[in-house]
């Protein structure tokens, strides 16, 4: 750019993201509870019910629940949203595997928790230290001594 061109045109300002009405409830609203319940069907073994209705100045928002009254037989898809629920054993004991697989999560958790926690990282250190000086003293103990 020379010296003496006038500077470029700027930039027209982009619009702020303006949420339709029928997309969901306005940003700036609480809303107002009405207090409605309301069963809308019911069998022996499901119940479907409005639990709340909230009142806002563009709609209303409705949370619905379906329930089921007695769970499936293990291994079917019991929750209506699609959690598979996994048998257990007829002794009603966890499969090994299954078991395994939950203390894998928590060392997995600890060691997630430990790379946060900074006081977590000194213990560990710690730990470590102590360990291999015992190890080192043990290996020394049995071949020096």
């Amino acid at each position: 750019m020379d010296f003496f061109e006038p500077p470029p045109a700027p930039q027209p300002k982009e619009e702020p993201f303006e949420q339709k009405p029928w997309f969901g409830s306005p940003r700036n609203e609480l809303g107002v509870s009405t207090g409605l319940r309301l069963v809308l069907a019911r069998t022996d073994d499901v119940a479907l019910a409005v639990i709340d209705v909230v009142a806002f100045t563009t709609g209303v928002s409705l949370n619905l629940v379906a329930l089921r009254r007695t769970p499936g037989d293990p291994g079917t898809f019991d929750h209506p949203f699609g959690h598979f629920w996994l048998p257990t054993h007829k002794g009603g004991e966890l499969p090994p595997g299954r078991l395994e697989s939950y203390h894998k999560l928590q060392d997995e958790q600890a060691h997630h928790a430990r790379q946060i926690d900074q006081r977590l990282q000194l213990e560990q250190k710690r730990l470590w230290k102590n360990l291999t000086k015992a190890g080192n003293k043990r290996i020394r103990e049995k071949y020096e001594g």
